[in-house]
């Protein structure tokens, strides 16, 4: 693909959404580590809704888009579901947010730190993944971001065990447990709505090849 190719590609307008929306799923993610990190009760949960509210906001005009739109540079129907994955992302993130400001007293002490950590790997291997695609279509930078979004599901998933089997060795109340056994699986599916996405744009690419 020649150069200018590449840049009338990264400047069609549902390039510049769909990577608007990975952006923001990045951006949801960044809070919620903030949140994660923080006090109970000294971050409000305000920026995670903010950016989830941005991200809805971009699915919406990508669907309209898609709409008055004679043509696309991907198949109608590929858009519509990368934007409803991306979307997933940014609303799995939320989900885990509202959950953790709920019970944040209750766990306190309890620490998220991994699971922050590899949802914000697996987010931006997302968008890079997603600007990959608006540049041009290339086979191998996917295969080597998807393989680095199976690996850090795989290590999620060792996290998600091990914070699982912890929850049987230790003594908490009861309220405690359920509240930490539901946090540990919305983070989960945060990670798998990543990985979702991940096995979608590689499809996407090897498609369009």
């Amino acid at each position: 693909m020649s150069f200018l190719n590449a840049l009338l590609r990264q400047q069609d307008p549902f390039f510049s959404l769909l990577e608007a929306s990975a952006a923001e799923s990045c951006e949801g993610v960044k809070e919620l580590g903030l949140l994660l990190r923080s006090r109970a009760g000294e971050k409000t949960l305000e920026p995670v809704l903010d950016s989830r509210a941005k991200s809805r906001q971009i699915t919406e005009e990508i669907d309209e888009l898609l709409c008055q739109s004679s043509s696309a540079p991907l198949d109608s129907g590929d858009i519509e579901l990368l934007s409803r994955s991306l979307n997933r992302i940014s609303k799995a993130v939320r989900r885990f947010a509202e959950r953790y400001q709920i019970c944040a007293r209750r766990v306190s002490g309890v620490s998220f730190e991994e699971q922050a950590r590899l949802l914000e790997a697996c987010v931006q291997t997302v968008r890079e993944m997603v600007a990959d695609l608006a540049r041009g279509p290339r086979v191998g930078a996917a295969k080597k971001a998807h393989d680095t979004l199976q690996r850090l599901e795989s290590e999620a998933d060792g996290v998600f065990v091990s914070a699982m089997l912890g929850l049987y060795e230790r003594r908490h109340d009861p309220m405690k447990t359920l509240m930490l056994k539901d946090l540990y699986e919305l983070s989960e599916a945060a990670i798998d709505r990543c990985r979702t996405a991940g096995n979608l744009l590689l499809r996407i690419t090897l498609k369009h090849s």
